[in-house]
């Protein structure tokens, strides 16, 4: 985190933004998109969100290295699962509290975001994590990637990460959820 810009005074959220190229009809076992590590070793997350069956599961493990997990599964598709390669654009909206999950199909320009919110954040009741990726704290990772796939996928294009403030962010999730999808 201590390798992209500081975060303007007052926000307290991030979104990060990245693409996944994948025939989806591939994938035999949940395929790891991005996990939230105290450490740059892969296997020391806190956090992980996988893509399986059409949808997202998010691992809550119970502290980082843990053999202990939750595994949180969104029963709402997230994405259309085709024959061939196919590429979604994913936003993770993510604060301490809670997370807001975006999907897109990049092929389709109308009628074409999946959304899902998922009532818990990166913290922990003991460990205030989302204050450390704010202040881009040297031990804290966002590492992107399956290290042992069911199949190879792609995340093209560049990966970007923003900020926002859920106070102004707010109506937008609560009132305008699902228009026009």
């Amino acid at each position: 985190m201590n390798e992209i810009s500081p975060v303007t005074s007052g926000m307290d959220g991030l979104v990060v933004v990245f693409n996944m190229r994948q025939n989806l009809s591939q994938v035999t076992r949940p395929l790891k998109l991005v996990s939230f590590n105290s450490t740059a070793e892969e296997n020391n997350s806190h956090l992980e969100v996988y893509y399986y069956d059409g949808t997202i599961t998010v691992r809550r493990k119970t502290s980082p290295n843990s053999a202990y997990y939750y595994d949180y599964n969104l029963y709402d598709p997230m994405f259309t699962v085709d024959q061939g390669v196919s590429q979604w654009e994913i936003h993770l909206y993510f604060t301490g509290f809670f997370f807001w999950i975006e999907s897109r199909d990049t092929r389709k320009l109308t009628s074409n975001k999946w959304h899902a919110p998922i009532f818990f954040g990166i913290n922990l009741p003991s460990i205030n994590y989302m204050g450390n990726y704010l202040a881009r704290s040297s031990s804290s990772y966002i590492i992107f990637g399956d290290p042992n796939p069911s199949t190879t996928f792609t995340m093209p294009d560049e990966i970007a990460i923003h900020e926002f403030k859920y106070a102004e962010l707010k109506d937008e999730l609560q009132t305008h959820f699902c228009e026009g999808n």
